[in-house]
């Protein structure tokens, strides 16, 4: 994957947008391995920062598909914030798998819908 990245800055001919699917699947990749609360949030943050220029790059192009990708990802970080209340932390642990889930399917569909464009 890092070759792709290289390749979209090199003038490749895929479109812009093509890029920001890469990193939003490295943030993705990053949020399904972290270890604490504070690389959760960490990794957490990086992906809304890709999804942000994802949605950006895409031009309504791909906006129903982005527009699940952030719903995802906001259902995702409200577990997270959930975390730190006593009271909500038992129902946040068991909702972020699924919303982990959620977000990786919803990434994994738009990489599919691109891949022609982006391969």
């Amino acid at each position: 994957m890092i070759g792709a990245v290289a390749l979209t800055g090199c003038g490749s001919s895929k479109p812009a947008y093509c890029k920001n699917v890469t990193e939003v699947e490295h943030a993705v990749n990053e949020l399904s391995s972290v270890k604490s609360l504070s690389a959760l949030t960490t990794a957490l943050a990086n992906l809304q920062s890709s999804t942000t220029s994802l949605a950006s790059a895409v031009k309504g192009e791909y906006s129903g598909q982005v527009s699940t990708i952030k719903s995802s990802v906001a259902k995702l970080e409200a577990s997270v914030k959930e975390l730190s209340s006593t009271q909500a932390r038992t129902s946040a642990i068991a909702a972020i798998p699924a919303e982990l889930n959620a977000v990786s399917t919803s990434v994994h569909d738009l990489s599919k819908e691109v891949k022609s464009k982006c391969s």
